[in-house]
């Protein structure tokens, strides 16, 4: 299983696949770290209509990337022998570091404080990220890592994303011979500044993998599952149905399905939204606002255009 990084346009999966902060957990708790940020918005589940699709699209990055991108930038931190200020940030007076490796047991403690810093890929950190983990002693890969982020600013390289993330997330690194995946769980409470929502990501877990094709091109493979809570609108749900599979050379996925489900404001039923992608170009949007089995959307679209929905009357 693997997870793929992708950015989905419509507004549905972008919320869905949500573009914000990994989230973690296993199981069902509720629990936050608590270092600052509330959420105090809506906990019911949300009321899935083609009017309140386009409510969710908060930004265009996937839970996963986010995570993912945060995930890279401290194990880059920590997979270097050089002062983790210049090999993070492009300005090494931007970042305070205090990471270290046991020799004799792998044990990993670090404490990051960041001072406006912008990543060499682009990234900004604002804020304190504190961690613990393991590094294996013979390969010096990392096999797990915890991290606590209390209020730190983030913003993507694309400035998408502008928010303040209070939260953990856990990474496990497993390296087979052919094969790399990493195992990301978080919770998450984000302060969306560009939007001005509060946003929770509760119980989100996903597995990614990657591995080289007969052509030498890289693929990435993604699983996700958990809960989205929108301050105003409330919860909607995610899983994957098939996982997502991207190459490098691709700009969009070509293959998996990824569903979020609601509430349905006609009866008791689940409402729920499917994205299939097709190819690496088009994809099928699917929609059953009743949950009676007869879908009110069943279209398939471009990358290179919106996919309009039908708004209920």
């Amino acid at each position: 299983m693997n997870r793929t990084k992708q950015t989905v346009r419509i507004g549905i999966l972008s919320s869905l696949l949500l573009s914000l902060v990994a989230c973690g957990g296993g199981g069902d708790t509720n629990t936050v770290a608590d270092t600052g940020l509330t959420y105090n918005g809506n906990n019911s589940e949300a009321v899935i209509t083609s009017n309140s699709l386009t409510s969710f699209n908060v930004n265009t990055i996937t839970i996963s990337n986010l995570a993912n991108s945060i995930y890279a930038d401290f194990t880059s931190v920590l997979n270097t022998s050089a002062d983790p200020a210049t090999n993070l940030c492009t300005d090494p007076k931007a970042l305070t570091a205090i990471v270290a490796s046991d020799v004799g047991t792998g044990k990993i403690t670090g404490l990051l404080e960041f001072n406006n810093c912008t990543t060499l890929t682009g990234n900004f950190y604002n804020g304190r990220i504190t961690a613990t983990g393991q590094q294996n002693l013979a390969t010096k890969a990392i096999d797990s890592l915890a991290l606590t982020f209390d209020k730190l600013q983030f913003k993507d390289s694309l400035d998408i994303n502008n928010i303040i993330i209070d939260g953990t997330v856990t990474a496990v690194n497993t390296i087979y011979i052919d094969l790399t995946v990493v195992k990301l769980t978080a919770n998450f409470i984000i302060d969306d500044v560009k939007n001005n929502k509060t946003l929770k990501i509760e119980n989100f877990i996903s597995e990614t993998s990657q591995s080289v094709t007969a052509q030498s091109v890289t693929q990435t493979s993604q699983t996700m599952s958990g809960k989205y809570y929108d301050s105003v609108l409330g919860y909607v749900s995610l899983e994957t149905i098939s996982p997502v599979i991207k190459l490098t050379t691709d700009k969009y996925p070509r293959a998996g399905t990824v569903r979020m489900s609601g509430a349905s404001e006609l009866n008791a039923n689940k409402a729920t939204i499917e994205i299939t992608f097709l190819t690496k170009t088009t994809y099928n949007l699917k929609a059953d606002f009743d949950g009676d089995g007869v879908l009110e959307v069943d279209q398939t679209c471009n990358w290179s255009q919106a996919c309009v929905i039908p708004t209920n009357g």
